[in-house]
């Protein structure tokens, strides 16, 4: 059985889909919690998540469309945390020079807005964490460290401004990881890691226990970046059922919505296959009938018949049959 691939470059709104996700306070915490193993992440206080983004765009340094930065309290300090979304299958080997470029631009305008404070002797600057979401399918070859893109870099090492970054790589956790998250997050992850369009469909189950743990606005949210994962690979009938199963869905129905789009999704796979057996009978059956006026025209051409006449029995044109007779000469030599 051949199954549909999901073809990820076609979702144009993948990106903005992913800061849609990423706008809500319990995603990201997820993403944190879930994606980087220190003890500090597991001190977040989740009532106290704030996203800065639009804070950091300005005309003359404007930050990507679909990047985010969210300042978080941990220990009672605040610690912003700026997300890069690389969510492409090309991979930026300036990374770390674009993030230092980030980090200081964000820093430069926490500065400006605090002047009178920023200038005392015991004034010290926020943390700010760097991340990378890739959700590319190749691995990372990118540096990841900051220092590792400076020439002679090993011979200067105590001179040189260093840090690295916490690359959080969609595609290479393994299932059963994300499964046991049972959060957002590793809902998120189960299903953008996915290529293939009947996978889609088994790992829906899986990702359910995730999905039921969305509150109302990150809920809706999912539900429109999923429609542009999928919606475009399915066939116009099967599509528009899709969406209304999307819909009319809330979190309390999650059970029923993840079973109605299997069973929509597995029926359009079924659809394809049907119309794909029908269109190879037919193209059999066209090649049967061109393998038969062949068979004629040669047999003609054996008995020394005028090419005229070929034509006016086979209505096959005249190259072809000239092409008929260098294969019968081929044949007799």
């Amino acid at each position: 059985m051949t199954h549909n691939k999901i073809d990820h470059s076609l979702t144009a709104p993948h990106d903005s889909g992913y800061k849609g996700l990423l706008s809500q306070r319990q995603i990201c915490v997820d993403l944190v919690q879930s994606c980087i193993d220190a003890d500090w992440a597991k001190e977040i206080d989740v009532s106290y998540v704030n996203d800065k983004t639009n804070e950091f765009i300005l005309p003359e340094f404007r930050l990507k469309k679909a990047d985010k930065v969210f300042e978080m309290k941990i220990m009672d300090k605040d610690v912003y945390f700026y997300i890069l979304q690389e969510l492409q299958s090309t991979v930026d080997f300036h990374m770390p020079y674009r993030l230092l470029t980030y980090m200081i631009e964000i820093w430069r305008q926490i500065i400006a807005n605090n002047e009178e404070l920023a200038y005392r002797k015991n004034y010290r600057l926020p943390i700010i964490i760097p991340i990378v979401l890739y959700n590319g399918r190749y691995n990372w070859t990118a540096p990841t460290n900051f220092k590792q893109m400076l020439d002679y870099g090993e011979y200067f090492e105590s001179l040189l401004p260093d840090f690295p970054y916490i690359l959080i790589d969609v595609n290479r956790y393994s299932k059963n990881f994300l499964k046991n998250l049972s959060n957002t997050i590793g809902a998120i992850f189960l299903l953008d890691q996915t290529y293939d369009i009947i996978e889609l469909a088994d790992r829906l189950q899986d990702a359910l226990p995730g999905i039921k743990t969305f509150e109302l606005a990150g809920f809706q949210i999912f539900k429109n970046w999923f429609k542009y994962i999928i919606s475009d690979q399915l066939p116009p009938e099967e599509r528009k059922i899709f969406l209304k199963i999307l819909e009319q869905a809330s979190p309390k129905e999650a059970n029923l919505m993840i079973s109605n789009l299997s069973e929509t999704i597995r029926k359009a796979q079924e659809t394809a296959e049907q119309k794909g057996i029908k269109q190879g009978i037919e193209r059999g059956i066209e090649r049967g009938i061109e393998r038969g006026i062949e068979i004629v025209a040669k047999n003609m051409l054996r008995q020394n018949i005028p090419f005229e006449a070929i034509i006016a029995v086979t209505e096959l044109p005249l190259i072809e049959i000239k092409k008929l007779a260098k294969e019968i000469k081929l044949e007799q030599a």
